[in-house]
């Protein structure tokens, strides 16, 4: 097999666009209540405290989503490679995808579905 390694480049405002989709639609199914610091200028999402029904407390910021996405683009499982890959090359996601970069992002896995 032969491995192709690209560089990309990913603007810092696509990691903060996808963590402000989060958390103000795609994870409040499991999130109980949270706290935001927003960014002035355009009030996207820099750094959340998450709480969960469970109780438990996790903190996201722009390393949480990259370590999801990074996650994702090195599964075994190529439909999750294709949508990273289409989330980074084209800003191409929905609600549902920023709820997965930030479950494997904090989780390392999907546990909320």
């Amino acid at each position: 097999m032969t491995v192709f390694v690209v560089p990309v480049d990913v603007d810092d405002q696509l990691i903060l666009d996808i963590l402000t989709t989060a958390m103000e639609g795609g994870s409040n199914y499991w999130i109980h209540g949270c706290n935001l610091d927003r960014n002035e200028s355009d009030l996207s999402v820099t750094k959340a405290e998450i709480n969960t029904h469970d109780g438990e407390v996790f903190t996201a910021d722009k390393n949480t989503i990259v370590s999801g996405i990074k996650m994702m683009l090195n599964s075994d499982n190529n439909y999750l490679v294709g949508i990273a890959l289409n989330i980074i090359l084209h800003e191409d996601y929905d609600a549902g995808d920023a709820d997965n970069i930030l479950q494997y992002g904090l989780f390392k896995e999907l546990v909320y579905s």
